[in-house]
């Protein structure tokens, strides 16, 4: 199953994050969060005109994942630049990951921890793109796991949320966009707080959010 947002919310540059729990990898599935552009089949040797843009893919078992950019379509002409990097625990709980778009780089977060950058512009898209959640059929494990499964229900992901945040401008190549910070953590007393688990807190932000949040362990 699928969730886009084509011609709902297509867009260029920000800071995107998504919180959510993978379904379960060793059923043969894999959870991806992921951008599609329009023109990604275009081809002219970069990105600049659209790409697909895989910030995770769940498809293998161990604490690791990959990110891809794939660019001038999908057939003679493909192009993909892949990268592995350590996602502790992915495989348990809630986590967030993060993409940095601008017109110079992609940087990929895991739990507020840079992952990889694509720092050459031939990757970088400079058009609109769409964002995507998905879970289906894994090409990550050896053997014929998902076919194997019973049929009706198999697994779930399940999705806290998913934000963006935009700049009035890009004034400069370097240029960050830049998460809101946490200023103070308070319980349903109205008590400061630290970080916990197991019960519910709201998180006050430096740009005037405030979110509730219970992490369960």
């Amino acid at each position: 199953g699928a969730v886009n947002s084509n011609n709902k919310f297509e867009t260029t540059y920000g800071y995107f994050e998504v919180r959510m729990k993978i379904a379960d990898a060793d059923k043969g599935t894999h959870t991806a969060f992921w951008f599609q552009g329009d023109a990604m089949s275009q081809v002219d040797g970069t990105g600049n005109d659209g790409a697909e843009i895989d910030i995770f893919e769940s498809a293998w078992l161990g604490d690791y994942t990959k990110s891809v950019i794939h660019i001038d379509g999908y057939g003679a002409n493909h192009q993909a630049d892949t990268r592995q990097y350590n996602t502790a625990g992915i495989h348990n709980n809630f986590h967030i990951w993060g993409c940095s778009w601008t017109p110079d780089s992609i940087k990929i977060y895991y739990d507020n921890d840079l992952k990889v950058v694509y720092a050459n512009t031939m990757w970088i898209p400079q058009n609109n793109e769409y964002i995507y959640l998905s879970d289906g059929a894994s090409f990550g494990l050896s053997g014929n796991y998902f076919a194997n499964q019973p049929l009706g229900y198999l697994t779930s992901a399940y999705v806290d949320y998913i934000r963006v945040w935009k700049t009035g401008s890009i004034s400069s190549a370097t240029e960050e966009f830049t998460k809101p910070k946490v200023i103070s953590i308070i319980d349903v007393l109205g008590r400061e707080s630290e970080k916990s688990k197991n019960q519910p807190l709201f998180y006050i932000y430096d740009d005037g959010m405030v979110e509730k949040k219970i992490i369960i362990e």
